[in-house]
Order: structure tokens, then sequence, then C-alpha cells
């Protein structure tokens, strides 16, 4: 959990029947917000851009999932069909490889943090990942293509 701190006042003071001990009643917020913060900055990757990931489904087989964002540490992806019982058993997903145009192939592991199958407007997953089993050299390739991207991005929000 995360610790949350608030202010309030005590809108009553009674006496329980049972014990005679007082009972305050407090003013709860209308929300509670806490900021998350990332180690690693999370980068949006376009569709087009060709960034695929590839996974195991139940029954072994390859399935091919589109890169929605990603991070040094993790990334956010989508596949086909619902994935929701086999997250559910499968925490972590061995052998995986993600692609990267111009990169190459990255070998890892992902340790599924989130998941949500979704109907509209097809039917698929969307999953959130931390990658795992990055040696070195695979972990400086992805960040060189993250500042890459990132750079692009920056460039083309300042045309705009």
């Amino acid at each position: 959990g995360i610790p949350v701190r608030f202010s309030t006042w005590v809108k009553s003071i009674s006496i329980t029947e049972q014990d005679g001990i007082p009972a305050y009643r407090l003013a709860l917020p209308d929300a509670v917000e806490a900021k998350q913060r990332r180690r690693n900055f999370r980068v949006p990757v376009d569709a087009d851009a060709g960034v695929r990931l590839r996974i195991r489904d139940p029954e072994g087989n390859k399935l091919l999932c589109t890169v929605l964002n990603m991070s040094l540490a993790g990334a956010c992806f989508s596949c086909q069909g619902n994935l929701s019982e086999h997250l559910r058993t499968t925490p972590v997903l061995r052998n995986c490889t993600l692609s990267i145009p111009g990169v190459g192939d990255i070998g890892c592991d992902l340790e599924v943090r989130s998941f949500e199958f979704r109907r509209q407007p097809y039917r698929y997953t969307v999953v959130g990942v931390l990658l795992d089993g990055l040696n070195s050299g695979a972990s400086k390739l992805l960040e060189q293509y993250l500042v890459m991207v990132q750079r692009q991005q920056r460039r083309e929000t300042t045309r705009s």
C-alpha cells in the first residue's frame, strides 16, 4: 500500500452504549490521490513503428503482440483475444522476444503486473509487465532506442 495523509475535522462525538467510551465521527475527504513516480520514463510507441513482442499462449503457440509503450524496466502491450485466465495462472512469461526495427530481437522474461481484457473495438488484452532477464548489452540497445524515439517525439511536438 501507499501511505496516505489527509486533514479532517470532528463532525460529532457520541458516547457508545456498550462501554461508555467516546466515539468520534470524522469527516473524510471526497478523494485521496497519490502521485505515481516511476524510476524509468515510459515512452509511447507508435503502432506503425513495428515494435512487436512475441509471447507464448497457454498451448505454447507464439502470439505476436503490439507494444503500446515501454521503458527500460517495463512495457505495456496488447494481444488479440482474452488472455486473462492464462495471465492469472502464469505471472511470469518466459522466453519472450522483443523485436525492435534497427535493433533486432531481444530475449527476455516478463513479470505480469496488470492486465485487462477489452471487447471494443475488437477482443484483445492489454498487459503491463516488468522486463526481466535483459543482459547489459540488450539494456544498452533498448536505452538507445528509447532515447531516439523520445527525441523524435519531441521534434514532432515542437514542429506542431
